[in-house]
C-alpha cells in the first residue's frame, strides 16, 4: 500500500505528487469520456474513430446493444456474422443505437419512439441487407474480394486542389480538365 503524502519527504516526496496528479489527470478524463457518453450533444461516427480504447468501448457498447435490442426484431437477426468488417454497418447499427437511446432521454417521446420503430430500424435493416446479404467471413480476409488492402482510392483526388481553390470565390466547380488520351 503507498504511503500518504504527508509520511512522504524529500525526493519521493516529488515523485508521489507526480504520480498523484498523474492520477488526476487520467481520472478527469475518464470523467469527461463518461459524460460525453451520455450527452447527446456529442456525437460521434464510428468512421472518424481514431484510438483503440475508443473503438473497444464503441464495439462493446454496440454489440450489448445489437443484442439487447436489435435482436429482439426477427427481420433483424439476420445479421452477417462479418458485419463488423464493414464499417457502415456499423456506423448503421451505431446511428440507429444512438437514435434509439435518444428517445429516452430527457425530452424523448412516445412520437420518437414511433418513428424509430416505423422509420429508422426498417430502413437500416434494408440497408444492412444490401450491404452484406450474401457476403461471408471469408471475403474480408487477404485476397478476398473485400481485402482492405484491396481498398480503391477515391476517384477526383487529383481534382481537389482546383475545385477547393474555385468553390469559395464562385460556388461553381471549374470544369474537370480534358482527359489525356493515350494512342492505342
Amino acid at each position: 500500500m503507498s504511503e500518504s503524502p504527508a509520511e512522504v519527504e524529500g525526493p519521493d516526496l516529488h515523485a508521489e505528487v507526480e504520480r498523484l496528479a498523474g492520477m488526476v489527470v487520467a481520472l478527469a478524463r475518464k470523467v469527461g469520456e463518461l459524460e460525453s457518453r451520455d450527452d447527446p450533444s456529442a456525437v460521434r461516427s464510428w468512421l472518424y474513430v481514431d484510438d483503440e480504447e475508443t473503438a473497444g468501448f464503441m464495439l462493446a457498447d454496440l454489440c450489448a446493444w445489437v443484442e439487447k435490442v436489435w435482436f429482439q426484431y426477427d427481420d433483424a437477426r439476420r445479421l452477417q456474422p462479418c458485419w463488423l468488417y464493414h464499417p457502415g454497418i456499423v456506423e448503421e447499427l451505431w446511428v440507429l443505437m444512438n437514435v434509439h437511446r435518444g428517445c429516452f432521454r430527457k425530452g424523448g417521446s412516445y412520437q420518437q419512439m414511433e418513428t424509430w420503430h416505423a422509420t429508422w430500424r426498417p430502413a437500416a435493416v434494408e440497408r444492412i441487407r444490401k450491404y452484406a446479404s450474401s457476403c461471408e467471413i471469408t471475403e474480408h480476409q487477404p485476397g478476398g474480394d473485400l481485402d482492405p488492402a484491396r481498398h480503391p482510392p477515391v476517384p477526383g483526388l487529383s481534382d481537389v486542389d482546383a475545385v477547393a481553390g474555385r468553390w469559395p470565390e464562385s460556388d461553381v466547380p471549374p470544369s474537370p480538365p480534358t482527359p489525356v488520351s493515350h494512342p492505342v
